[in-house]
């Protein structure tokens, strides 16, 4: 019984360093959007054997976890497959050589960000949901940063409102067609059209918006509007992955490890 309550103990203990890393970190802002299982647990398990590890394993710990997020489960290995070898990669030797070997299995080419039906089960819907939680939505009401983890606590799915209501379109959808939104949102889809319409550059910007965008939906082009903003929202995303998966840079231990060694 001890025992058993020394492990629940260290897998909480585990369960918030991850939170805190997802957040302060990796740039996910709600524990639900983590885009796979097996990056969970591999999580959980890495901060179990290293509680603190060296910043520097950090950026490369984040690395695998965009990288993960991206490429999914291992080819030919399938989910299961995919979680143990995740958790049997992590040995417990050192902070840089278990993040080593987690970075090793995701080398493959990954797939090209498809843009589905917007699903919060869904990896492509989470992964997409980060990249827009990552442009500090703001509120164009009062100007101010929407909490977007408060928001997600509160509404989940929901905490992304739909633009284009009154439309069957295909794209609609899509997360092409939904925007951050704060908790206390009780806007009409036509106020919210007038608040985006009378909004500065820099709040549409942080809604993944423009000026032309905001034209096509207040005029009632919806098709226009779904397929432009398709694609400022694909490429918003591709940076978003780019600049976390750095798939170009060496893997390197840090400074202090080497000198430690």
């Amino acid at each position: 019984d001890e025992d058993r309550q020394r492990t629940f103990e260290d897998t909480r203990a585990a369960l918030s360093r991850v939170i805190t890393f997802l957040k302060d970190h990796a740039d996910v802002p709600h524990l639900s959007l983590v885009p796979y299982q097996h990056q969970t647990i591999g999580l959980v398990r890495f901060f179990a054997q290293h509680p603190n590890p060296d910043p520097q394993h950090l950026v490369l710990l984040r690395r695998w976890f965009w990288q993960a997020a991206e490429l999914g489960p291992i080819a030919k290995l399938g989910n299961t497959g995919t979680l143990r070898t995740t958790t049997t990669s992590i040995v417990g030797t050192s902070s840089y050589e278990d993040v080593a070997s987690l970075l090793q299995l995701t080398e493959p080419t990954p797939p090209a960000f498809s843009m589905g039906t917007y699903r919060w089960t869904s990896a492509d819907t989470r992964i997409a949901v980060c990249a827009l939680s990552c442009r500090r939505p703001l509120d164009p009401r009062n100007q101010l940063p929407i909490d977007t983890t408060a928001a997600i606590e509160h509404a989940g799915r929901e905490a992304l409102r739909q633009l284009a209501r009154r439309t069957s379109l295909p794209l609609a959808s899509t997360i092409a067609n939904r925007v951050f939104a704060p908790i206390e949102d009780s806007a009409s889809d036509d106020e919210w059209v007038d608040l985006l319409r009378n909004s500065s550059s820099e709040i549409l910007d942080s809604l993944a918006l423009d000026s032309n965008l905001v034209e096509l939906l207040t005029t009632g082009q919806h098709q226009a509007f779904l397929e432009a903003r398709s694609t400022v929202v694909s490429c918003g995303v591709q940076h978003f992955l780019e600049a976390r998966t750095e798939r170009a840079l060496p893997v390197r231990p840090s400074i202090a490890a080497l000198l430690d060694d």
